[in-house]
């Protein structure tokens, strides 16, 4: 006879490997595209005999691949129920290299970036690879939403209260109000066949281990996302 709890156990058990399998897999998608794309500039560059330029293109796949395997580990260790490496951290810091992690797709579409720094303490203590990660998808998520439009911006802005220090992502497209309400729900994507809906609830779990919290609201007619962590 089998064992309810037994089995209620090891199908929850199934499901966590799921998750974790499934973002991991997701996790990997921008590392490797930035290769992808990369080595596509690599060897433009060595066709116009460029060297320099072909090495710039090679430190960013050498730098997306390092963070593949920096991601693999920590999505693990985050779903698995580990520990991160907590640690002071400058959030601009932070935000330029996903920035940087970014600049490919960012140049490709022409999209227009503004960061608005409205503090001059931005020190965090968080786990940079986890933070970054989510800034990562919430550039990555912009950037699909908005570069079809004829107007494509991202604008990033810092900003601090007594408690609570904030980062706050806007972009020139508009998210519908009925979407708000399962944006972090597993699974759940608005991007139809090209979505996994992993990327979103992924934050939400980095999130809630730094005691903060993410949301999505409409300002000004576009989409934001803020990002708020205790001080």
């Amino acid at each position: 006879m089998i064992d309810s709890k037994e089995l209620e156990k090891n199908l929850k058990a199934l499901a966590l490997n799921g998750l974790v399998n499934a973002s991991v897999i997701h996790e990997l998608k921008g590392p490797l595209s930035i290769v992808s794309l990369a080595m596509e500039q690599i060897l433009i560059s060595l066709e116009q005999e460029n060297d320099q330029m072909a090495k710039k293109f090679a430190e960013k796949a050498s730098k997306a691949t390092h963070d593949a395997v920096a991601i693999i580990n920590t999505t693990k260790a985050l779903l698995s129920g580990g520990a991160a490496t907590i640690e002071a951290c400058d959030i601009t810091t932070l935000i330029q290299e996903a920035l940087t992690a970014s600049d490919l797709k960012i140049g490709q579409s022409k999209i227009d970036i503004n960061l608005q720094i409205e503090t001059k303490e931005t020190t965090l203590n968080c786990s940079a690879i986890q933070i970054k990660q989510v800034l990562v998808n919430l550039i990555a998520n912009a950037i699909d939403a908005i570069k079809a439009l004829p107007e494509k911006w991202i604008k990033i802005a810092i900003t601090k209260t007594d408690k609570e220090l904030m980062i706050t992502l806007t972009d020139s497209g508009k998210i519908e109000k009925h979407e708000i309400e399962k944006i972090f729900t597993p699974l759940y994507t608005t991007k139809g066949n090209s979505g996994s809906g992993i990327g979103l609830w992924l934050s939400q779990e980095i999130l809630n281990t730094h005691k903060g919290t993410i949301k999505c609201d409409i300002i000004d007619g576009h989409t934001s996302f803020t990002l708020s962590f205790p001080q």
